[in-house]
C-alpha cells in the first residue's frame, strides 16, 4: 500500500486525500491534504498544537502533549475514514507537518 492515494472523508463527505500511505503492524501512516471544508480550522488548530509539542521545553512537554492529544480526539469524533470503504477510524493523530497516523476499527493488533 506504500505511496498510494486514498480519499479522506468526514461524516461521509470527501474532503481531501491521504498519500504516501504506509502500513505498519497495528496502524497506518500517510500525509493528509485537506480541501477547504468547514472542519479545516479544527485540523489547523490541532496541527498548531502539534507544533507546540514539537517546540515545548521539557517542563512544558506533558501539558502541551495532553492538549494536542485531546485535539486529536476531537478530530476522531468527526467520524473520519480513509479509502473507498466505510471503515471508521478508531485512533487518529495528526502532526505539525500534516502527517497522520490512524487505526481503523476493523484493523487488528498483532499478537
Amino acid at each position: 500500500m506504500a505511496n498510494t492515494q486514498q480519499p479522506f472523508f468526514i461524516r461521509g463527505i470527501r474532503v481531501g486525500l491521504v498519500d504516501q500511505i504506509e502500513s505498519h503492524p497495528g496502524f497506518k501512516r500517510g500525509v493528509l491534504h485537506l480541501d477547504d471544508c468547514p472542519e479545516r480550522p479544527i485540523f489547523t488548530t490541532v496541527v498548531s498544537l502539534a507544533r507546540d509539542v514539537d517546540t515545548a521545553t521539557p517542563n512544558e512537554y506533558q501539558a502541551r502533549w495532553e492538549i494536542w492529544n485531546r485535539g486529536c480526539g476531537e478530530l476522531q469524533d468527526l467520524h473520519l475514514w480513509i479509502g473507498d470503504g466505510e471503515s471508521q477510524i478508531e485512533e487518529f493523530s495528526i502532526q505539525s507537518d500534516w502527517s497522520i497516523e490512524w487505526r481503523e476499527m476493523d484493523d487488528t493488533w498483532p499478537d
